[in-house]
């Protein structure tokens, strides 16, 4: 009797590797190997409120095993070591993605939004969008454009182009060109 209930609370607990991901479920479930030769699947994986991410095969977790019970796996934490985001600040913290896109929240108070290059960071508001601060800066390396329901400008670094859907453009030189 002892001896079993200390093998039940030893393999309570197991490190695994992500073979495979079911995010169709209201919770999501994964196929995991675990101890030599064990593959369990439909493990439950419990993510946190407000946050979901969907790992990639070889994405290591900890699987619990409610009340001993090898028919009742839960995920409870997900991590890959290759893809982590490192070198952070104490008191900082981060969301990332495998295409290495990043949120990072600074202690200090500063955020920093950052897409892979060649790849678009889009906001997108049903009602109003509003930047505010003392500053506003908008810095564009090679083409700026502005649009409101058809009306707009498009600026590179010689020219500014005002237009209105259906109408030609109007291209007028930047003299003398403006440099950050």
């Amino acid at each position: 009797m002892i001896q079993q209930l200390k093998q039940r609370i030893l393999n309570a607990i197991v490190r695994g590797v992500v073979n495979l991901v079911n995010d169709a479920t209201g919770i999501q479930t994964l196929q995991v190997s675990l101890l030599a030769d064990e593959t369990q699947s439909d493990v439950e994986r419990l993510q946190n409120y407000g946050f979901t991410s969907v790992p990639a095969p070889g994405a290591e977790c900890i699987v619990l095993f409610v009340g001993g019970n090898r028919d009742h796996p839960v995920a409870l934490g997900v991590d890959d070591r290759a893809t982590r985001l490192k070198g952070l600040l104490q008191g900082d913290s981060a969301q990332y993605s495998l295409g290495l896109c990043k949120i990072i929240c600074r202690a200090t108070g500063q955020i920093e939004i950052e897409a892979p290059a060649g790849q678009s960071i889009s906001i997108k508001s049903g009602a109003n969008l509003r930047l505010e601060g003392d500053t506003v800066e908008i810095h564009a390396l090679s083409k700026l454009s502005l649009d409101c329901l058809g009306n707009g400008q498009v600026r590179t670094p010689l020219t500014v182009t005002d237009y209105i859907i259906g109408a030609t453009p109007t291209v007028l030189p930047i003299n003398p060109p403006e440099v950050p």
